[in-house]
C-alpha cells in the first residue's frame, strides 16, 4: 500500500504539492499560530502581543523579539516562529529575520533587487531583505 501510494505520487507531481501542502497545514493546525510571543528577562517571562512585535532577529544563536521601546530574548527557532506566526503580516526578510509587515515605515530599494527596510521602533532600526526575499517585499507595494 505505502509503496503503491509513493509511486502514484511519483507519477504526478501535482498530487505531490498537494500532499506536501496537506501535510504543512496539519503540522501547522498541530501547533497551532501563536497570539503572542513569549520573551524572557531575568527573572521572569513576558507575553508581548504580535501588534507589538517590530521584528524577529537570531542574533548569536539567540532569537530576539524587538519591539517599538525594547529588544528581549526568546526561546524560539526561526523555523518554528516562521510556521507559527501568520503570513501575512509576518514574513521571512532575511534568512535571520521575520518582520511584522505593519511595522514598516519605509522601503528602499538597494542593489542587485533588494530592499531595506526601516522600522517605526524609536531607534528606526533597519532590516536588509535579502535578494532572494524581495519579491515578498514587492507584493507588499502592489497591496
Amino acid at each position: 500500500m505505502t509503496v503503491e501510494r509513493a509511486t502514484a505520487l511519483l507519477e504526478r507531481p501535482k498530487t505531490t504539492s498537494e500532499e506536501r501542502s496537506r501535510l504543512q497545514d496539519l503540522e501547522k493546525s498541530k501547533r497551532g499560530e501563536l497570539r503572542h510571543i513569549v520573551a524572557r528577562t531575568r527573572d521572569r517571562f513576558l507575553l508581548v502581543p504580535l501588534n507589538d512585535v517590530c521584528f524577529l532577529r537570531m542574533e548569536d544563536g539567540v532569537v530576539k523579539v524587538k519591539t517599538q521601546t525594547t529588544a528581549l530574548r526568546t526561546d524560539y527557532t526561526m523555523g518554528d516562529l516562521e510556521a507559527r506566526l501568520p503570513n501575512p503580516p509576518f514574513f521571512r526578510a532575511h534568512r535571520s529575520v521575520l518582520v511584522n509587515a505593519a511595522m514598516i515605515a519605509e522601503i528602499s530599494p538597494m542593489a542587485k533587487g533588494s530592499y531595506l527596510l526601516t522600522m517605526k521602533d524609536q531607534q528606526r532600526s533597519e532590516v536588509q531583505v535579502s535578494e532572494r526575499q524581495s519579491k515578498t517585499v514587492r507584493e507588499l507595494l502592489d497591496r
